[in-house]
């Protein structure tokens, strides 16, 4: 998928904003799914970390990621995720300001 986008003034932020959610969408991720990432990455265990000097947080969007349950039941695996992380970045590299 190609997006190139002329985003002018005040817009350049909220449409690389939108840009990124679209991208995510199309690759299985909703908002929510999202965010539900971020607070399971979030999650520390601190008996793991004093006892086996680990670190327990449930890494999403690497390569060796465990599977992510997306909203629709379907499950994406770390490649599938690295992926939709990637090309979600990549949109402020195809904008140019106006």
């Amino acid at each position: 998928m190609s997006l190139v986008l002329y985003c002018p003034g005040h817009q350049y932020t909220s449409l690389r904003l939108l840009a990124y959610f679209v991208v995510f969408r199309h690759k299985g991720f909703s908002p929510s799914d999202l965010r539900k990432a971020q607070k399971d990455g979030s999650k520390l265990n601190p008996l793991d970390l004093a006892i086996h000097f680990t670190d327990s947080i449930l890494d999403y969007f690497k390569k060796d990621s465990p599977d992510f349950i997306n909203y629709k039941g379907q499950s994406l695996t770390g490649p599938q995720q690295v992926e939709a992380f990637a090309q979600a970045q990549s949109i402020g590299t195809c904008c140019q300001r106006g």
